[in-house]
């Protein structure tokens, strides 16, 4: 009999099969050893409970455990005990809750807000969420886990606005424990599509600041680029012009114009240095009339040079 206790769910079904289940009933409602008992619950237990279970607890196990807990053995009302105790409760599975968000919720206080926290009730079990602060769009994001089965009792969902004056009730709603789970399905679907919908628009957004910021960048340094060609063509044309209109004159007359209307300029400043009276201003007279001069006189040679360029081509 202890052999058939296994661990193993293919064995277990196997052995259901093979009519092990209904014989270890038998045994137990007509065995009277005690230890014989033992191993027979430990057995039928391997069958009857855990996620990989191979048979149901049906009502001729039901009563036969039910009235061995009348046992004068303790071993072996301990035993059964454990093994009802772990059917009751197999019974129930988790339910979790996400609590999400609001929206448009009732304005509360003279600011026109509120302050909501949400309260859940099922099975004797309640919780609270956290209270979203001067609000009427409230994001909590919390999770809760309770306990339930297919007897379970509605779950009440009840939202308070808390203040200093105590809770104010401000809506309700209630969900039967049929319905949660094809509900669960459908909003939890939801949600994670309207998630995914979220996360696609921060990254489209992002790229779209980022394509922004690339194209002002490429516009910039476009006009950069832009500027530098029409300064290079604008000193080509300027060039080419000054020579077309070297190549028309005497480069020896344009020279001496150009050395004597430096000569005459230079003059001038050291002119107007001597008459301030004053030094340091005729100091810097004298350094601008030098510099006049030999700019004039690096023009007159680059007229000279032109021209020999010119007619030697």
């Amino acid at each position: 009999i202890v052999a058939c206790g296994c661990d193993d769910a293919a064995f277990a079904d196997a052995m259901v099969k093979q009519g092990v289940f209904t014989k270890l009933k038998v045994i137990l409602h007509t065995e009277t050893k005690t230890p014989v008992k033992i191993a027979v619950v430990h057995a039928l237990s391997k069958l009857i409970l855990g996620k990989e279970r191979a048979a149901g607890p049906d009502e001729d196990v039901v009563e036969a455990l039910c009235s061995l807990l009348l046992a004068e053995e303790e071993e072996l009302y301990t035993c059964v005990a454990k093994v009802l105790g772990r059917m009751i409760y197999q019974d129930y599975v988790d339910l979790k809750v996400l609590l999400h968000r609001g929206r448009n919720l009732p304005q509360s206080d003279n600011w026109g807000l509120c302050d909501p926290f949400v309260r859940m009730f099922i099975n004797g079990q309640s919780w609270d969420s956290s209270i979203q602060r001067n609000t009427l769009e409230p994001v909590w994001d919390q999770e809760v886990l309770f306990s339930i089965s297919d007897k379970s009792e509605d779950l009440k969902i009840e939202i308070y606005d808390h203040d200093m004056a105590g809770e104010e009730l401000l809506g309700t709603l209630t969900l039967a424990c049929e319905i949660l789970s094809e509900l669960g399905n459908e909003v939890s679907h939801r949600m994670w599509a309207t998630k995914q919908a979220d996360v696609a628009n921060q990254i489209g957004a992002q790229m779209n600041r980022e394509v922004a910021v690339i194209v002002e960048e490429g516009k910039a340094a476009a006009q950069v680029i832009v500027d530098r060609a029409e300064g290079e063509a604008q000193q080509a044309y300027d060039e080419l012009m000054e020579e077309a209109r070297l190549i028309g004159i005497d480069p020896q007359v344009e020279s001496k114009r150009i050395i004597a209307e430096g000569n005459a300029l230079a003059e001038s400043v050291r002119a107007k240095g001597k008459e301030s009276g004053e030094r340091v201003h005729e100091y810097r007279a004298d350094l601008e009339a030098d510099n006049i001069k030999k700019t004039a006189k690096r023009k007159s040679a680059q007229i000279e040079k032109i021209w020999k360029e010119k007619t030697a081509g």
